[in-house]
C-alpha cells in the first residue's frame, strides 16, 4: 500500500511537471508570434487612405512647410518647388501604428531617390515626419525599377522632420537597412 501510495504520488508529480512545460512552451510560442509582427504594406491612391482626414492635415502642412524659405530644402537663393506625389503612396500598417510614404522630387536632391515618410506615433497619438534618403546610383535605380532587392549595403539615411527642418536630434542620422 505505501509504494502504491508513493507511485501514485510520483506519478501526480510528473504529470504536473509535463503540464507545467507544455504551458511554458505555449507561453513562450505566445511570446514569440508577439514579436513577429505581421506587415502589411500596399500601394493607395492617397485620396483613398485609410487615414485620410488626418494625414492630409499633416501632409499640407508639410507639403507647405517643405516649400518655405526656410525650408531645409532653400540652401539657394532660387526658390526651388519640392513635388510630393500622392497617386500611388506606400501604406504600411504593423503592430499598432501605420505610415504613408511619399515619393519626393526636388530640383537638387541630395541622393537619387528621397521620401517623405509620415509615421503614427502611438506614444503621442500624432504623426511624425521623415526624410528618408536612399544612396542608389542610377544603375541601382533602374534594377529597383526592374524588382531587384535593394542591396544590403545600401545606405539609408533618415532624418526626423519638424516643420520642413530637418530636426537636431536626427540631423546626423545616417544608417543602414537595419535603422
Amino acid at each position: 500500500m505505501k509504494n502504491i501510495f508513493k507511485l501514485g504520488f510520483l506519478s501526480f508529480g510528473f504529470f504536473l511537471l509535463v503540464l507545467n512545460c507544455q504551458q511554458d512552451d505555449q507561453n513562450q510560442n505566445l511570446e514569440n508570434s508577439d514579436e513577429i509582427q505581421d506587415i502589411i504594406s500596399r500601394e493607395v491612391s492617397f485620396e483613398k487612405s485609410p487615414h485620410f482626414s488626418k494625414v492630409s492635415k499633416v501632409y499640407n502642412k508639410l507639403k507647405s512647410d517643405l516649400n518655405s524659405p526656410n525650408s531645409l530644402f532653400s540652401k539657394s537663393s532660387e526658390e526651388s518647388d519640392i513635388t510630393l506625389f500622392t497617386d500611388k503612396v506606400l501604406f504600411m500598417e504593423y503592430a499598432d501604428t501605420h505610415t504613408y510614404t511619399f515619393k519626393l522630387l526636388r530640383d537638387n536632391p541630395e541622393f537619387y531617390i528621397e521620401n517623405i515618410v509620415i509615421h503614427f506615433n502611438i506614444d503621442t497619438e500624432d504623426y511624425d515626419e521623415y526624410l528618408v534618403q536612399y544612396d542608389v546610383e542610377v544603375g541601382e535605380y533602374q534594377d529597383l525599377l526592374d524588382s531587384f532587392p535593394l542591396r544590403e549595403d545600401t545606405e539609408v539615411k533618415i532624418s526626423k522632420l519638424a516643420s520642413g527642418t530637418i530636426s537636431s536630434l536626427f540631423s546626423k542620422s545616417s544608417c543602414f537597412r537595419a535603422c
